[in-house]
């Protein structure tokens, strides 16, 4: 079973003269009928190749969305292809054979090819049938990939959110332990209270003499007039 990559976009060409499977006139409605035309790369012009089954594929144009589907779903000689929507019926669903580049494109329901109407590989807006496999050239077909599937991205996971980190505050000082008072600082504190209220007596008694003084003398300056 080939490999198709169902998110890429793929021309299938003729093997004979490179021209294109094509939606005609870029219908984008049921029953828009199938045909050759110039490759110019256009939606009606792309196609996607997805699984279906177990050995089937989906064929669906990128320009209307709908599938390759055989009208009224024949299995006949002759019946010509459309699309139309996807319903998951066994005349929407395809397989491929063969080697060497080309590959044989056949339905799911009937095992018929799908060929150009008349054999007419170099005529754009040939019409598409189905038709027994006689291994012709106008039966075989090359898929080329003409838009990549876009490439997965990696997961980027998101790193964690980092909080700034907090300065812790400045830790508060302690006031100063007092110091302790020397025993000599303590018996020197008393002994400066004692001279400090000796000096007072002193000139307190001091006063107290010139005032007396003063007394006398003026008591004896009165008796002497």
């Amino acid at each position: 079973m080939q490999s198709y990559n169902e998110n890429a976009w793929y021309i299938i060409a003729t093997k004979s003269t490179g021209k294109v499977i094509s939606v005609a006139d870029e219908s984008n409605t049921n029953g828009g009928l199938i045909c050759l035309a110039d490759r110019t790369d256009a939606d009606s012009q792309l196609w996607s190749i997805s699984a279906a089954g177990e050995n089937s594929y989906k064929i669906a144009n990128k320009h209307s969305g709908k599938a390759l589907d055989v009208i009224l779903a024949s299995e006949a000689n002759g019946a010509n292809l459309h699309q139309w929507d996807y319903a998951g019926g066994e005349s929407q669903q395809w397989y491929f054979e063969g080697e060497d580049g080309a590959v044989v494109i056949k339905s799911a329901k009937s095992g018929r090819c799908v060929d150009i109407v008349g054999m007419n590989a170099d005529l754009a807006g040939a019409a598409l049938q189905l038709w027994d496999d006689v291994d012709g050239e106008n039966q075989k077909w090359v898929i080329i990939t003409a838009i990549e599937a876009p490439e997965a991205k990696p997961e980027v996971k998101a790193e964690p959110e980092t909080k700034p980190e907090e300065k812790a505050a400045p830790a508060a000082k302690k006031p100063a332990a007092k110091r302790r008072r020397t025993k000599a600082e303590t018996a020197a504190k008393p002994a400066a209270k004692r001279r400090s209220s000796a000096k007072k007596t002193t000139a307190s008694k001091t006063t107290a003499a010139k005032k007396t003084t003063a007394a006398k003398k003026t008591t004896a300056a009165a008796e002497t007039k």
